[in-house]
C-alpha cells in the first residue's frame, strides 16, 4: 500500500505567502518603473512608495489565479507532496518552478524581505521539495542537496548530515545513491509513477470524448497506443464492426457492454467513455 503524504502546510498557506512575495516585486515595478505599472501588474491601485506598507487588506486582495505563477506552484506543490494532481507536472513546469526560485525580488522599495527567503518559506519548500523530486526521477545526473533530502524525507537538514555522513555519503548526492537513501527514510513518500501515469492518460484521454468530437478523439486515442481498430476491438473482445461504428458514430446507445469492455481495455475511463458513446447516439437518434 502506497505511503500517505501530509502536507506541513496548506496550499492556501502558501497562497497567503505568494500574495506577498507578488506584493515585493511590486514595489520594486512602481520604484524602479512606474506605479501604473505595478497597478497593472497587480490588477489594482495602491500606494506603493518607499515609505508606505502595503496593509494586510491589499494583500489578500491580489488575484492569484491572475498569475502564472500560481500556476506552477499548485502544481508543484501536488508534485512535491504526492497529493492531489501529482502527475500535472513535467519538464516544463519545473523549467518555470527554477526560473522562480532565480528570479525572486529579495526586498521591497519600503524595506520588507520577501518571505521567499525566510527559512520557514513555504513556497520555497514547495520550489525546493519539486526540483528535488524531479532531480531522484528522470536520471540525467543532478545531484541533490542535503536540504532537497531532508524535505523528501521529512527530516531535518541537520539529521540529513549525520546520516550521511555515519555512511559515509559524500555531497551533493546523486541521484541513483539518494534513492537507495531515501528508500530507508520512514518519512520519504515515492512518486506514485505508475498511478501518475494512468491518470494522466484518464484525464488527457478524457478530453479527446466528448460527445462533439467522439469519433474522431477515439481515433486519436488508438493512435497513441498504436492499435489498429481490429487490435483494439480484439483486445477488448467485442466485434471489429463494434469499434468501426464508434469511430464513425454510427453505433447504437443500447451496447453499454460492449463499451465498458473497451474503455477497460484502453485503460479510459470506462463509465466516462461509455456515457459519451451512449450520448452521441441518443444525439444522432434525437
Amino acid at each position: 500500500m502506497s505511503k500517505v503524504s501530509t502536507p506541513p502546510f496548506t496550499k492556501e498557506e502558501m497562497a497567503s505567502e505568494l500574495r506577498e512575495i507578488l506584493m515585493v516585486q511590486a514595489s520594486q515595478i512602481a520604484h524602479l518603473g512606474m506605479k501604473e505599472a505595478a497597478w497593472a501588474y497587480l490588477g489594482f491601485e495602491c500606494d506603493l512608495g518607499p515609505v508606505t506598507q502595503p496593509t494586510r487588506d491589499e494583500v489578500e486582495k491580489i488575484d492569484l489565479q491572475r498569475f502564472a505563477a500560481w500556476q506552477y506552484l499548485s502544481t508543484a506543490y501536488d508534485y512535491g507532496f504526492q497529493v492531489g494532481l501529482c502527475w500535472g507536472y513535467g519538464e516544463s513546469e519545473n523549467h518555470d518552478i527554477v526560473a522562480l526560485a532565480e528570479g525572486i525580488t529579495p526586498a521591497a522599495c519600503y524595506g520588507d524581505r520577501s518571505p521567499y527567503l525566510e527559512a520557514n518559506s513555504k513556497c520555497r519548500h514547495v520550489v525546493d521539495l519539486a526540483i528535488g523530486r524531479w532531480s531522484l526521477e528522470v536520471g540525467d545526473g543532478r545531484a541533490l542537496t542535503v536540504r532537497q533530502l531532508a524535505l523528501l524525507a521529512g527530516m531535518s537538514e541537520a539529521a540529513v548530515r549525520n546520516s550521511l555522513s555515519a555512511e559515509k555519503i559524500r555531497t551533493p548526492v546523486n541521484p541513483d545513491e539518494a534513492l537507495r537513501w531515501l528508500m530507508a527514510r520512514k518519512g520519504f513518500i515515492p512518486t506514485r509513477t505508475e498511478e501518475n501515469q494512468q491518470a494522466f492518460w484518464v484525464a488527457h484521454t478524457r478530453s479527446f470524448l466528448s460527445a462533439a468530437r467522439f469519433g474522431s478523439g477515439l481515433q486519436a486515442i488508438l493512435a497513441d497506443l498504436k492499435l489498429t481498430p481490429q487490435a483494439a476491438a480484439k483486445k477488448a473482445g467485442v466485434k471489429t464492426e463494434v469499434m468501426h461504428a464508434l469511430i464513425a458514430e454510427r453505433h447504437a446507445s443500447a451496447d453499454i457492454e460492449s463499451f465498458l469492455k473497451i474503455g477497460a481495455a484502453l485503460n479510459l475511463d470506462a463509465p466516462y467513455f461509455a456515457g459519451q458513446a451512449v450520448e452521441v447516439a441518443l444525439r444522432r437518434n434525437g
